[in-house]
């Protein structure tokens, strides 16, 4: 990591952070399944257990650097976070409405910026992810896979806004969740540049 960190201060790299917030997005395969799930209930409320729209919002947070038009980040990403999931942390054996998993993922992500117009650009990024299913009334299980998207930003000075597209590929070799799964969702947010 020291190197990392080296090697980005003599190649003139910038830090970035950038935060956002999924307001759509869908998930396929077995993790599917564990959507909308309570504490109390054992399958997913939706009829068809293989596609489960969320129900909360997905949240992510970005740290990296970047140098010129090429870009390398931390991706984290949480999803269906909705107040009960929120009020869980507190109160999970009290409410009976609690989500019974929640799941998160975190990927390293390379990036290339390949088309800008005045204060507006286009970015693609791609990199292996590895995400945590967490049951809060069994064994939790680690997932490997990618995670790869587009997006739209404009910037003015260090602030920009944008909007990604995004897809997750994950696979589960035990659990709940067992097999190969995909999330794909689209999160708009704010990322500040040095």
């Amino acid at each position: 990591m020291r190197l990392v960190v080296l090697a980005c201060v003599l190649a003139g790299c910038h830090p970035y952070v950038a935060a956002g917030v999924s307001p759509t997005w869908k998930t396929t395969g077995p993790l599917a399944a564990t959507s909308n799930v309570s504490t109390t209930s054992r399958t997913a409320s939706a009829g068809d257990a293989s596609v489960a729209p969320g129900t909360g919002n997905g949240y992510e947070l970005e740290v990296g650097s970047s140098w010129h038009t090429i870009f390398v980040g931390v991706n984290a990403q949480v999803q269906d976070v909705t107040g009960s999931s929120v009020k869980a942390l507190a109160y999970a054996s009290q409410d009976p409405s609690t989500p019974r998993f929640v799941h998160a993922t975190a990927a390293l992500e390379v990036g290339w910026a390949w088309l800008h117009y005045s204060f507006l650009s286009s970015y693609i990024h791609a990199g292996p992810a590895r995400s945590y299913l967490y049951d809060r009334e069994g064994e939790s299980n680690w997932g490997f896979g990618y995670r790869y998207g587009g997006a739209l930003a404009a910037s003015v000075g260090p602030v920009s806004v944008y909007a990604d597209l995004h897809k997750t590929g994950l696979m589960f070799d035990r659990g709940p969740a067992d097999g190969y799964s995909s999330t794909t969702g689209l999160t708009v947010g704010v990322a500040f540049h040095r």
